[in-house]
């Protein structure tokens, strides 16, 4: 394990690779001004897992990736009203933003992003009840991971031809 400093933050890192790969990417992608929300969320999923709170990383991750989708439906022209991540992956599916040839492979996707990253921060947020929710490291790894690689995949569509797809 090591730590580097970026952009003022602390960074733990597990993977030089993910982190090169993954993590870096999602990180100048959201540099972006308009990304704002999810970037201030993904550096605070970072802070947290960091100081070992498996559970507010979990939450932050959530929130990166809808505020990702969220930001990407905005530059898009879509609308979109109190929703959550799945609606929010649907709206993304549904309004073309992944290739027609890849629909159908792409489809798998986003159900491992929908069935993994907003139920992990559904059970962080929501409470455990009677029993305890343990979250280990290498769990809260693999969604600062996965969170990393679904915001590279949104902010990278959602800038490829971005002028020409505006809907309402």
């Amino acid at each position: 394990m090591a730590t580097v400093f970026e952009n003022g933050h602390i960074i733990r890192i597990d993977s030089e690779y993910i982190h090169a790969k993954a993590v870096k990417p999602a990180l100048q992608l959201l540099g972006d001004k308009r990304f704002a929300g999810a970037q201030a969320a993904f550096w605070k999923a970072h802070d947290h897992y960091r100081k070992g709170d498996a559970e507010a990383a979990i939450i932050e991750c959530g929130k990166a990736l809808e505020s990702t989708m969220k930001t990407v439906c905005y530059m898009r022209g879509w609308k979109y009203e109190n929703v959550g991540a799945g609606s929010l992956i649907r709206i993304c599916v549904n309004k073309g933003l992944v290739p027609d040839y890849w629909r159908e492979h792409f489809s798998d996707l986003i159900s491992s992003i929908r069935n993994g990253i907003p139920p992990a921060r559904n059970e962080a947020a929501h409470g455990a009840g009677r029993e305890i929710t343990d979250f280990r490291n290498y769990a809260v790894r693999y969604m600062l991971h996965m969170t990393a690689s679904a915001i590279v995949f949104f902010a990278e569509a959602a800038a490829r031809n971005e002028s020409t797809h505006r809907e309402n």
